[in-house]
């Protein structure tokens, strides 16, 4: 009996550890804004509208619980420095987060799997913007690559 539970312990261990593994997220994406604040105008410009999800870690040497992947922009309106800091990580089978950022600026999205795409939260940071805005909807589907 005390086999039986170790193994089934093994079995659920294992299967909750297999929704850290970014291949089902890996592709490319485009994002919409959702909300219609006007404060966002200024904002969201800074936040890439296409992008790609990759498989290469940032750290592999990192346990594959605390594991964060590069993110690609592919946004050519948005020019900021993005690929050093930015990165994205899947949270659940259903779920993934994105955090850009140049290293003063930033956006954490919040993505779920919703109506046939992902919507979520983007929240704005900086340490240098004495009016923060609050976060906003913004909704995500997965398109095919284009190659060059």
């Amino acid at each position: 009996m005390r086999a039986l539970w170790v193994l089934a312990l093994t079995v659920s261990i294992a299967n909750a550890a297999d929704w850290n593994l970014p291949a089902p997220f890996v592709g490319c994406y485009e994002l919409r804004v959702l909300s219609q604040q006007p404060a966002l105008l200024k904002k969201s410009d800074f936040l890439p509208r296409r992008f790609v999800l990759t498989a290469r870690s940032t750290n592999p040497q990192a346990r594959l619980s605390d594991q964060r992947f590069v993110v690609q922009n592919t946004d050519t309106n948005v020019r900021w420095g993005l690929s050093g800091f930015s990165s994205w990580r899947p949270k659940n089978p259903d779920e993934f987060e994105i955090i850009w950022s140049t290293g003063f600026v930033a956006y954490r999205v919040s993505l779920r799997k919703a109506e046939g795409e992902f919507r979520g939260k983007a929240q704005y940071s900086t340490d240098a913007d004495p009016h923060p805005i609050e976060p906003f909807s913004v909704g995500v589907r997965q398109t095919g690559c284009k190659t060059n």
